[in-house]
């Protein structure tokens, strides 16, 4: 793959690819050509390419670039020129490929982007497929059923033997997703945290990287303490940073010295946001004013999202909201507001389902909706009151809550 954010990739960087006679590898592949209209055995080939990278590591096809060729005419994977492609229409033909890719392969590939690049010949199209979290992939293309995989080498087809491997790699992430909640919410119920944080009701916000549970990933610490205005913990005025062994911690005390929030970044690139304020205790008595609660929410994980970005940590991500020490909480329209409809919560530990949140042209209060309409549900109502008929968070709206 190249290493450069694909929508600033220009011609310099394809030529520096000639120039340094990068190889074609796991994550990298040229092609000279991308035929006008292509023919059912061309489809099947780019098909088996798209799906064999979104399988392994994920790369980026360019198209445009010749090969080197050995004594016997063989191409050697190494880059030999700038050639081009012709396209009238770029757009027109990058639609034609979504198109293809979408309807040929199942099940859907979540990220694949494309960057046309003008050249005195054409253009050079460069197509990044991510690593996907939902392998395998099958190219149903025809009647088609073949799963493929990457190597240095090129592109192989799966055998019986691969394809079950696959399966059990993804229900294997997906187990891996539980355990890290479990462990971490069994850690923040025993204080066992690298600053013990104080006592009484705590959000838990995870926003998990789906990268974070390749066993291959990292990040420089570093680049994650360069964000710190976008790594303050929830409702907090302010933060101090410090390095622990699971990555990095920012965190807020309070006027007598005690922890009362935290953001933790992981080594993996998964993040952890834990706060005392949301939820008012006094004596017995617990409240959270449901506007408050979900405009934090709802403010601080695009922030976390972009500290991440910033890191070179990108979509999709897994959204978990725990919270913790809550039996008896008030859920109050706002914090001066309340309906004897409403009931206390009756549990001491609420896990909510996670939620995918797979691009940036998600809204996050659409991700969040169902999250949301569970606390309310929760409380004996049956929505969410804060979102219009379009789906969007409002806030508080001036009508009389009811049970629908």
């Amino acid at each position: 793959m190249i290493s450069k954010d694909l929508r600033n990739i220009g011609i310099a960087d394809i030529q520096s690819l000639i120039e340094s006679k990068r190889p074609e590898s796991q994550e990298l592949d040229y092609k000279e050509c991308l035929p006008i209209s292509w023919d059912n055995e061309w489809k099947k080939e780019f098909l088996a390419d798209v799906c064999a990278f979104a399988n392994t590591s994920g790369g980026d096809m360019v198209f445009g670039v010749s090969e080197e060729r050995s004594s016997d005419n063989q191409p050697t994977g190494l880059p030999l020129a700038v050639v081009g492609i012709a396209m009238e229409n770029p757009d027109k033909t990058i639609l034609a490929l979504e198109n293809l890719v979408r309807d040929s392969i199942a099940p859907r590939i979540p990220r694949i982007a494309f960057h046309p690049v003008k050249c005195d010949s054409g253009h050079v199209l460069i197509i990044r497929i991510s690593r996907s979290w939902n392998t395998p992939h099958m190219v149903t293309f025809k009647g088609s059923s073949r799963f493929f995989g990457r190597t240095n080498k090129g592109k192989y087809q799966f055998d019986v033997g691969q394809i079950r491997s696959a399966f059990l790699a993804s229900e294997g992430m997906s187990e891996r997703i539980r355990q890290f909640r479990a462990d971490r919410i069994a850690k923040i119920l025993g204080n066992e945290l690298p600053r013990p944080i104080a006592a009484g009701p705590k959000v838990v916000l995870h926003l998990l990287p789906l990268s974070a549970f390749d066993r291959n990933t990292s990040f420089h610490l570093r680049e994650a303490s360069q964000q710190m205005d976008k790594l303050r913990p929830m409702d907090a005025t302010g933060q101090d940073m410090q390095y622990n062994f699971d990555g990095l911690m920012t965190y807020w005390n309070d006027g007598i010295g005690k922890t009362v929030g935290y953001v933790q970044v992981f080594r993996d690139g998964a993040l952890e946001s834990v706060s005392t304020q949301l939820i008012v205790q006094s004596g017995e008595d617990k409240m959270v004013s449901s506007v408050a609660f979900e405009e934090t929410i709802l403010d601080y994980l695009p922030r976390y999202r972009e500290a991440l970005a910033g890191c070179g940590i990108e979509f999709p991500f897994i959204i978990m909201l725990t919270l913790i020490d809550v039996k008896g909480t008030e859920w109050r329209i706002s914090a001066r507001r309340r309906s004897e409809q409403m009931l206390a919560w009756d549990r001491d530990v609420m896990t909510l389902p996670d939620v995918l949140w797979e691009t940036a042209n998600q809204p996050v209060d659409g991700v969040l909706h169902p999250l949301f309409d569970m606390l309310w549900q929760a409380s004996g109502l049956a929505r969410c009151w804060h979102y219009n008929k379009d789906g969007k968070w409002v806030g508080v709206q001036h009508d009389k809550p009811g049970n629908t």
